[in-house]
């Protein structure tokens, strides 16, 4: 009994003090069934709050068709299935993030394990960048190889 408390604090210990979002998800539903401290933390949302909503409810840019379509995608998936995304905090405002997720059985049952990478900053410190290959997009080959010089 004392092996299973010690393994079930380590468990703890490491879900949730990890720095990035870490959720299980009902592929049925997109129902959150775990989730770590800075799942919440990273879109505002008390626990509590964060323990009533869905994967719906935070996502920035699919309708909850697309959702549950991926969700039994990744469910019925063998590999590990990264993509980039939104989410969108309790304040309104949207966050990009990067997505790993893959199936996993918890608490007896079929369920999908996600970890999420707030990218927001990364992506706006690239957006300079993106608008100059843009630009030189514009002025043509020359324009662009002169643009990456200067960088």
């Amino acid at each position: 009994m004392q092996e299973l408390q010690a393994s079930a604090l380590k468990y703890h210990a490491l879900f949730d003090t990890l720095p990035v979002g870490v959720v299980v998800v009902a592929p049925e539903d997109a129902s959150f069934v775990a989730f770590n401290d800075a799942a919440c933390a990273n879109l505002g949302y008390t626990p509590e709050e964060f323990a009533r909503l869905t994967v719906t409810d935070i996502q920035a840019v699919y309708n909850r068709q697309k959702i549950l379509e991926l969700a039994q995608f990744i469910a019925q998936s063998s590999d590990t299935v990264e993509f980039e995304t939104q989410h969108r905090s309790k304040s309104g405002e949207v966050r990009n993030v990067l997505v790993t997720a893959r199936r996993v059985h918890y608490d007896g049952r079929l369920c999908l394990y996600g970890v999420w990478q707030d990218i927001t900053a990364r992506r706006q410190a690239e957006q300079p960048l993106l608008d100059r290959v843009a630009a030189s997009e514009k002025q043509g080959d020359a324009g662009l190889a002169h643009q990456l010089i200067l960088l």
